[in-house]
């Protein structure tokens, strides 16, 4: 059976970790004990209780709103908060008193080969948590985590407080522990059709709709991204042609390549590029539409036939190249092994 004594200190706690900054609320942490100390030593008379209490009530100022408690099997655990002094942005205020979940996302962080699950987004999610009803964190590139990231992250999916929603989004849910995926509901989100996308990609009316949903291959996100930058969409046909030259020509001029690039701080990105550029040869072969890269140039042309594996060009071909380019992606995101190495190694095989 719980009492008032024990549950308030409870209510009481939540509620100022809301409404009160982090170096208040620490030292009101600190000058607890020197308070207790005080009434223990039966100094309540003493000036220095005196300045403690003075202190407090002016730090109660802030101190108001309302505690939802539940209580259950001896146990007095917070539901929510609210309060209209929160310390929080106004923004988040706001969604807090019309009841809208605060969310927080979490970029994972990339550290050579270890991508880590970092301490902050659990601490803001516990702390934006008592802006409102319910907390969401949204997780971006989930399938990059290690093995030691993704336990972390089980503990927390064991154990979720409260209203809890967590979104992980991930290219490649293989790379998810089993023991994740089965605490997981999967939701697949599919290409959207070219007529869908021809309405976004039309927004800007800079002319280039037809050219934006054909490089978008089904992605709204990045046919809005093409629409709303075309110095974007440009940078993605310059690396594409220049691809296409490189694949045309032979061992020397790849491997220079291969450095080249290697280099860059956009692997992924360009590693789309190249998927793309196949996905594209790949569905010219099977005469549902043309080829995705331009011709590099007049003098040069993009034989087929030049790729080692696609003599003659098949879509079964280029399909396997499409798998190795995957694969390739896979070794630079979760080893430590020389990009240089592995992009050369890559050319070796097409």
């Amino acid at each position: 059976m719980l009492s008032g004594s024990s549950t308030y200190p409870t209510a009481h706690d939540a509620l100022e970790q809301l409404c009160l900054d982090k170096e208040t609320l620490h030292y009101k942490q600190v000058i607890a004990l020197k308070y207790a100390d005080l009434v223990y030593n039966g100094q309540w008379f003493h000036p220095l209780r005196q300045a403690l209490d003075a202190f407090i009530d002016k730090v109660q100022e802030r101190t108001t709103g309302t505690v939802k408690v539940k209580l259950f099997k001896g146990r007095a655990t917070v539901a929510s908060t609210a309060s209209a002094t929160t310390r929080s942005e106004p923004a988040a205020r706001e969604a807090a008193i019309l009841g809208i979940p605060a969310i927080a996302v979490s970029q994972l962080v990339k550290t050579g080969i270890e991508t880590d699950w970092p301490a902050s987004t659990r601490m803001a999610a516990e702390n934006y948590g008592y802006m409102g009803p319910v907390k969401a964190a949204l997780i971006d590139d989930a399938h990059l985590m290690n093995v030691e990231a993704q336990n972390a992250l089980l503990k927390t999916l064991e154990e979720p407080s409260g209203n809890a929603i967590i979104v992980l989004v991930a290219q490649n849910s293989g790379r998810l522990l089993e023991t994740i995926r089965s605490r997981c509901q999967i939701l697949q989100f599919n290409f959207v059709a070219p007529k869908e996308l021809a309405g976004l990609a039309a927004l800007k009316g800079n002319g280039n709709a037809a050219e934006i949903v054909r490089l978008s291959f089904g992605r709204p996100g990045r046919t809005v991204e093409f629409a709303a930058d075309i110095s974007k969409l440009k940078d993605w046909q310059n690396k594409s042609s220049e691809f296409a030259r490189v694949v045309a020509a032979g061992l020397p001029e790849r491997f220079a390549y291969a450095a080249k690039v290697s280099e860059t701080e956009d692997l992924d990105q360009l590693l789309e590029v190249w998927q793309s550029h196949f996905r594209g040869v790949m569905l010219a072969a099977l005469n549902i539409q043309k080829p995705e890269s331009p011709a590099p140039s007049a003098k040069s042309p993009f034989v087929f036939s030049k790729l080692k594996n696609a003599v003659p060009a098949s879509p079964q071909n280029y399909a396997l190249i499409l798998k190795k380019i995957h694969d390739l992606g896979m070794i630079l995101q979760t080893t430590n092994a020389s990009p240089k190495l592995a992009i050369e190694n890559f050319m070796l095989e097409i």
